[in-house]
């Protein structure tokens, strides 16, 4: 037990910032044209296949034209290499909310694991408050694994390695390593 304790001590002061990895920009900039495969139905879902498909998954979202599809990873995914832009979003302005885009879809990780979650809050006029893999889950994310994920914001917030706040389903999600 004491191990462990020393171990998660050990792992919580190193942030983004001090890694051996160097981040640039965020991966909704490098989100791929297309998903593997699907059309977003019950009966063919979205395939997820690399970290540039789960950041068009994010852009998409975050842009409306997509919140209550269906997503499937087909393999494990590392998010090294740039700061992940978080999946939703939550407009508000001086602690008014004004809507915002809300997952509403299924994700199923099938047992997959996500990586290297490395989240970033650097702009002091940025109006929002919540971080992680998803924003807003008012879906359902199952069956999933987080290993190594980084979140990194210097004023009061919502976070969570899984989603900022869950009013749906988070089902058989493992989450190791929550560095904040």
């Amino acid at each position: 037990m004491l191990s462990l304790v020393m171990s998660i001590t050990m792992l919580s002061s190193v942030s983004a910032k001090e890694a051996s990895i160097e981040y640039q920009g965020v991966w909704t900039d490098y989100a791929a044209k297309e998903y593997a495969a699907g059309d977003g139905t019950k009966e063919s879902p979205y395939l997820i296949k690399d970290a540039s498909e789960l950041a068009l998954l994010a852009k998409n979202v975050n842009e409306k034209e997509e919140k209550d599809k269906y997503y499937e990873l087909i393999s494990d995914i590392d998010l090294s290499g740039h700061f992940w832009n978080p999946i939703g979003d939550v407009k508000r302005k001086l602690n008014v909310f004004y809507g915002g885009n809300y997952f509403y879809g299924v994700f199923e990780g099938n047992n997959h694991t996500i990586k290297n979650l490395n989240i970033i809050q650097n702009n002091p006029n940025d109006d929002n408050y919540y971080y992680g893999l998803f924003v807003w889950n008012s879906g359902t994310i199952q069956n999933l694994n987080i290993i190594n994920a980084n979140i990194d914001c210097d004023r009061v917030s919502y976070i969570g390695g899984i989603a900022s706040v869950n009013e749906g389903n988070i089902n058989h999600v493992r989450l190791m390593a929550l560095l904040v």
